[in-house]
């Protein structure tokens, strides 16, 4: 995900990720596990169906638009003044791995998804 953002800072650890996300994402609180759930189950899922049945990731940023259908479909269950701040923060997620995906045509390497 780093990479494909092009992050300067990669995380390692998930302390890292808390100080991380509160540094960049203050007022963001409610939502910093929310994101991070999807985040790694659209890892999980993108994982076992290249290691399953053989379907390779074509860009990283396809992680981040997987992640997002997660928390559009979660967004649900929150109440309806919270789903609105929810959904424009989403569509802010999918517009920028848009243009990533558009600005860095690439092919990922073959072993990052079946790294230990």
């Amino acid at each position: 995900m780093a990479i494909c953002l092009g992050a300067a800072n990669v995380l390692g650890s998930i302390d890292q990720y808390w100080v991380w996300i509160n540094k960049w994402f203050p007022n963001g609180k409610q939502v910093h596990t929310f994101g991070l759930a999807a985040i790694c189950w659209a890892i999980w899922k993108t994982r076992n169906r290249s290691c399953f049945q053989g379907k390779k990731l074509k860009h990283p940023a396809e992680l981040i638009i997987y992640a997002c259908s997660f928390m559009q479909f979660w967004a649900g269950l929150y109440k309806q003044d919270y789903q609105a701040q929810m959904v424009e923060g989403i569509n802010t997620l999918l517009s920028m791995a848009s243009r990533i995906m558009v600005g860095q045509r690439r092919e990922v390497p073959r072993n990052l998804l079946m790294a230990a």
